[in-house]
């Protein structure tokens, strides 16, 4: 288990915070191209928690099959296993009664600076995301050291992300359009 601690906000201009994260010489590490399945096990319904997410998330023909509880607004357990085939994981999964509720696709640019990694993401049919993340151990100052980033990119409280995940918001999003 690891235990991940991040802030998220919704964002418009990801190329200019792009800048500015070079000004603070993060270093570019990679570009990724995500698609995460995410299932409810026959038992309990994920979709309404906000708390428990299990998924798969797709890695070429592999990938990783994955459970997090959220602690609170910037901490998670996850717990993560490779598997080398996720077609048939998710077939197994349907055959235990495990039922789909939501697929995200992302792309995303990782930037690295000592134990501080940020992400940049476009998420499909939600629009642009940062996330902040310490890369370690949690202390008392971890908190300090995400908003002091937070502070030098010019990221507002505002546009915190609070205890919701994207297949949340991709779920309301969904539902509220249905509503229409």
């Amino acid at each position: 288990m690891k235990i991940e601690n991040e802030i998220k906000y919704k964002v418009i201009n990801h190329k200019e915070l792009k800048n500015k994260i070079e000004k603070l010489d993060f270093r570019f590490v990679k570009k990724i191209i995500q698609e995460d399945i995410y299932f409810n096990p026959p038992h309990k319904d994920f979709s309404k928690s906000k708390k428990y997410y299990l998924r798969i998330r797709k890695i070429g023909k592999g990938g990783n099959f994955e459970y997090h509880i959220v602690k609170n607004d910037i901490q998670t357990n996850e717990w993560t296993v490779k598997v080398e085939n996720w077609e048939i994981l998710a077939k197994i999964l349907e055959f235990l009664d495990f039922k789909k509720i939501c697929v995200v696709n992302k792309e995303r640019l990782v930037f690295q600076k000592g134990k501080i990694e940020i992400v940049m993401d476009k998420v499909k049919n939600l629009g642009n995301f940062i996330e902040i993340e310490f890369k370690g151990d949690p202390s008392r100052n971890t908190t300090m050291k995400l908003q002091k980033v937070a502070s030098a990119l010019n990221l507002s409280q505002k546009d915190i992300v609070y205890g919701v995940g994207y297949p949340d918001l991709l779920m309301n999003k969904i539902k509220n359009n249905d509503k229409s």
